[in-house]
């Protein structure tokens, strides 16, 4: 009789990956019962919301009694955004130019390094008070307003 090649194992099934923090992006595979992972990884899933959280913030500038405005999602707290407006921002005409782009997921120290949302170029015009208000509401955390006298003021919402 000839050396027959013994069958192979089945290889274990790929059932997913871990998304979230890079140090926990494991790959699982169907060992015991998908569940067993849960127990594994749960104590971490705080890690998974951490990751993915932002510092929303508005940035305005003022025209009058109204405030032109739009939002920015990440890295809204003064060490982000606040000093990148603060070192990049300070000529009337590029706030204005930025503003203009619309709503915007994240700020970058040129216009063209900014992460604009393209399909819509939405802004608001308000009173600072009402201003204030409608950060709130788009649980925003700051807000950047370039004043007449061409200087950023910083007001925190929440």
């Amino acid at each position: 009789m000839r050396n027959k090649i013994p069958p192979q194992p089945p290889q274990p099934e790929r059932v997913g990956e871990v998304q979230g923090h890079p140090w926990l992006q494991l790959k699982h595979y169907y060992v015991f019962d998908v569940n067993f992972f849960h127990f594994l990884i749960a104590p971490f899933s705080f890690l998974f919301y951490i990751s993915r959280m932002a510092t929303r913030s508005i940035i305005a500038i003022q025209d009058g009694d109204k405030h032109d405005a739009v939002y920015c999602h990440w890295d809204g707290y003064p060490s982000g955004v606040g000093a990148t407006l603060e070192e990049s921002y300070k000529d009337r005409n590029k706030i204005k130019e930025l503003i203009s782009r619309g709503d915007m997921s994240s700020l970058g120290p040129t216009i063209e390094t900014c992460a604009f949302y393209t399909e819509k170029k939405e802004r608001v015009s308000f009173p600072l008070q009402e201003l204030k208000a409608f950060a709130k509401n788009c649980w925003a955390e700051y807000l950047y307003v370039f004043t007449s006298e061409d200087k950023w003021m910083r007001y925190n919402i929440r």
